[in-house]
């Protein structure tokens, strides 16, 4: 399980990596997208707040005496971006998702799916974690390589979506 422990560590660590750095990239267009997503609430200091929470659950994954609290942070937010998104949809919203700052994806269906299967992600490190195994290096690379593919899935879920749509 140790192994599992360190796909869902590497894919939660490298997906909220990739929003961070997007956010801060498109920092302007991520923050104007708050009220789609956020209504009523102030956009700047919510704005401040997520950049700062995902970067907290990158550090808190890296270091090994944190690694629960980073999946229990990482399974938080995105539980909380998978409602405020579902709850956008049933209002009508026609913003755009910023989830990963630059690109400027239509609100849909396909940002609740992601949101959920990155929160499932992370919730099964944290259910496996045990912390304290040194894994050997192979299984170290190995891991790392299947997190890299599964956050990339992840990180272009829309763009994935959006070529699977059935042609109309």
């Amino acid at each position: 399980m140790e192994y599992v422990d360190l796909i869902c560590r590497f894919t939660t660590g490298l997906v909220f990596l990739a929003a961070f750095v997007g956010k801060l990239a498109g920092w302007a267009a991520f923050r104007a997208s708050v009220p789609d997503l956020a209504p009523g609430l102030p956009p700047t200091p919510v704005a401040v707040a997520v950049v700062i929470a995902e970067a907290g659950v990158v550090v808190l994954l890296a270091v090994p005496m944190s690694v629960s609290a980073g999946y229990a942070l990482g399974a938080g937010l995105l539980a909380a971006f998978t409602v405020a998104v579902w709850l956008a949809l049933r209002r009508g919203t026609s913003g755009t998702c910023r989830c990963f700052g630059v690109t400027a994806t239509p609100l849909g269906f396909a940002q609740v799916v992601r949101n959920a299967l990155a929160a499932a992600v992370a919730v099964l490190g944290w259910a496996v974690h045990a912390g304290g195994t040194a894994p050997d290096l192979a299984g170290v690379v190995l891991s790392l390589a299947a997190a890299a593919t599964l956050a990339s899935v992840l990180v272009f879920f829309d763009d994935l979506a959006d070529v699977l749509k059935p042609m109309s």
